[in-house]
């Protein structure tokens, strides 16, 4: 989109508990504008991840979104999800 600019960082620490099994916690905050229009949103989240084989990866796991400035006000200002992902390395 045009006069659109997003700024992003965070932290993630990765613990494995095996080869199999990897557990991750972390922040991350993303800044972006719309225009004249202003969002930041702050995300915590906790997940774990398990190796199924070689090729294929299980990640199951909770995030928390609270955004200090919405860019539009009708999104909720706190959103909480459970994630769960199929990956695949390419």
């Amino acid at each position: 989109q045009q006069n659109r600019r997003t700024r992003r960082g965070g932290l993630t620490l990765s613990a494995n508990q095996s080869d199999n099994l990897q557990y991750s916690v972390g922040y991350r905050v993303d800044a972006e504008r719309f225009g004249e229009r202003n969002g930041i949103a702050h995300t915590f989240f906790l997940s774990t991840e398990r190796k199924l084989d070689s090729e294929n990866f299980l990640m199951f796991g909770f995030q928390w979104t609270h955004y200090e400035r919405r860019p539009d006000p009708s999104i909720p200002r706190d959103q909480q999800r459970l994630l769960l992902e199929w990956r695949k390395p390419f």
